[in-house]
């Protein structure tokens, strides 16, 4: 059955997945895992099986689904339908051929695959599916979880955003507290939001883009080599990934070599 003309509510037996099996296991994320699937006419679809600690009621979890599937641009990919039997949640995504971005980076052989002019395509179409769900969506939601496995691609390597609305089906009724870090034996603290438990070892590195502090703050950017820079406010080239000449006097530049960040 629809509601809201725009997601529909689909028995379990509608997409089949082979009852989750490992074969067509596609990859696990922070919300649950990611089968490859079929509708009844054949349209492959990516079923994700939420974890069981989203929490909420049936019409509690109706109603954000609606509220998610109202986020509609051309660079997120689109939630087209759910099931809720029980306990049992799942959504149904539009299935991408690619995959995620993760498994061409971080595969040496599938990297040829992404030559710089595809990454740099990819980045803008990212930063304006950012900037929808920044600023010009009904919700304004602010993407806590962006990362390479997030980023799926089609069979142009055009991609979309997903995960984009899963942080407020697991975020109801919990607290949300304001607290300062002061990590070590630093003089500085900083102003966290938190959802969950901060481990103690957590470390807070603050750059302030309009008005650096100290030289603990800098500017990363992206050349059109697709050389990634650091500089100072006095705009002084502090780190170059092309280059290991680093400035000594700069905690950052240090951090990033070291990688330890």
């Amino acid at each position: 059955m629809a509601f809201d003309n725009s997601v529909s509510i689909m028995p379990k037996q509608v997409h089949s997945t082979d009852n989750f099996s490992m074969a067509n296991k596609l990859g696990q994320g922070g919300f649950g895992p990611v089968y490859k699937g079929k509708l009844k006419d054949g349209k492959e679809v990516a079923v994700k099986r939420l974890f069981s600690s989203s929490g909420q009621g049936i019409e509690e979890f109706k109603n954000e689904i609606v509220l998610i599937s109202k986020l509609r641009h051309r660079n997120l990919i689109r939630l087209i339908g759910c099931c809720i039997e029980l306990e049992e949640k799942i959504l149904v995504y539009v299935y991408l051929p690619n995959k995620s971005l993760d498994t061409f980076i971080f595969d040496m052989k599938r990297q040829a695959e992404l030559d710089w002019s595809k990454q740099f395509c990819i980045i803008g179409v990212v930063a304006r599916g950012l900037l929808y769900l920044h600023r010009d969506s009904c919700l304004r939601v602010i993407l806590r979880d962006l990362k390479a496995s997030n980023i799926l691609l089609d069979k142009k390597f055009k991609p979309k955003i997903s995960d984009f609305g899963l942080p407020r089906l697991f975020l109801i009724g919990r607290k949300v507290s304001a607290r300062f870090l002061q990590p070590g034996n630093s003089s500085n603290r900083f102003l966290a939001i938190c959802y969950h438990k901060i481990p103690d070892k957590t470390i807070v590195w603050v750059a302030n883009r309009d008005n650096p502090a100290n030289d603990t703050s800098g500017v990363l950017r992206i050349g059109n080599e697709g050389k990634l820079v650091l500089v100072d406010r006095a705009e002084r080239v502090l780190w170059s990934s092309n280059n290991m000449n680093t400035s000594s006097q700069s905690i950052v530049a240090q951090l990033l070599d070291s990688g330890k960040f």
